[in-house]
């Protein structure tokens, strides 16, 4: 169980020199009140994107709905983000605020994208896990909470982008919201991996099992090291509760992440926790 501080989940043994050349490009949406945006952050030429950030700004009733590092093969070309508001929308004008963090593709060694999607169908909440190839560790991670009809979006909250204790998959949850959802609808999971390198890991932290409205975490690397990529995880009240919760900001401070979620507008009557996420490395 993950504690208030950041907490080292996996180390990487026998790790080869560290990723070089890692840089981000940022990019910003329209500021109005459309009820879904969607935004693309390119990486350099001969880049691939390992992670990125997505920050909501004008109002903190906005999901996102998506996080992922896009590539085929060996070769990255960004970091994607959706991002809607609730069912009920909202009245005040926002925008997506995001970045790519991009490494050259030859300081990758081995690196590949490894996707999974879960059933297409109408429960109540759905997961999809990517998993590395054999010998291969976490350096992004990524995913989406997606069905076919943009308006239908605001009924689905994506709640988790997790990875696991060895750093070698991820896992994507969605959670229909609290007034459910007749159609259907399926997440998908992005693991980004290569062969290891120095202080490859997860790392974690979670903010407490409470009622408060608005949930922090900040899981901090090493002072050696640097966030690669960032995930999250939502824990709802025992029997659901987690699509009444969202979060709207995935960012990255210092050498480190801060990872913001909150209630619905409405409210949820039960306790939650938020856990955050990032990949570390040299």
């Amino acid at each position: 169980m993950l504690t208030g501080a950041a907490t080292s989940i996996a180390a990487v043994s026998s790790p080869a020199s560290a990723v070089s050349g890692v840089v981000e490009r940022g990019e910003v949406s329209a500021y109005n009140s459309v009820a879904l945006k969607q935004l693309s952050v390119e990486c350099p030429p001969f880049h691939s994107a390992i992670g990125g950030t997505a920050s909501i700004y004008g109002t903190n009733q906005v999901r996102i709905l998506a996080a992922v590092p896009s590539g085929s093969g060996s070769s990255g070309s960004g970091f994607g983000i959706v991002a809607s508001e609730q069912e009920t929308g909202a009245t005040a004008n926002w925008r997506i605020e995001g970045t790519a963090i991009c490494a050259p593709t030859a300081s990758l060694p081995g690196l590949e994208y490894k996707n999974d999607q879960s059933a297409f169908g109408s429960p109540k909440t759905l997961e999809a896990k990517a998993v590395c190839s054999p010998g291969k560790h976490l350096i992004g991670m990524g995913g989406e909470g997606w069905y076919s009809s943009l308006s239908d979006r605001s009924q689905v909250v994506l709640t988790g982008i997790r990875p696991n204790s060895a750093g070698t998959e991820v896992t994507a949850t969605g959670f229909e919201d609290q007034t459910g959802f007749s159609g259907n609808w399926r997440t998908y999971a992005t693991a980004v991996c290569m062969n290891p390198v120095a202080g490859q890991h997860p790392v974690g932290a979670a903010d407490g099992f409470d009622t408060d409205p608005v949930k922090v975490a900040t899981p901090q690397c090493p002072s050696t090291e640097q966030v690669h990529s960032l995930g999250f995880d939502i824990t709802g009240p025992s029997g659901g509760g987690a699509g009444e919760t969202h979060v709207h900001r995935l960012g990255k401070a210092g050498r480190g992440a801060s990872i913001h979620a909150v209630e619905d507008a409405d409210g949820l009557s039960g306790s939650w926790r938020l856990r955050g996420y990032a990949i570390c490395a040299r």
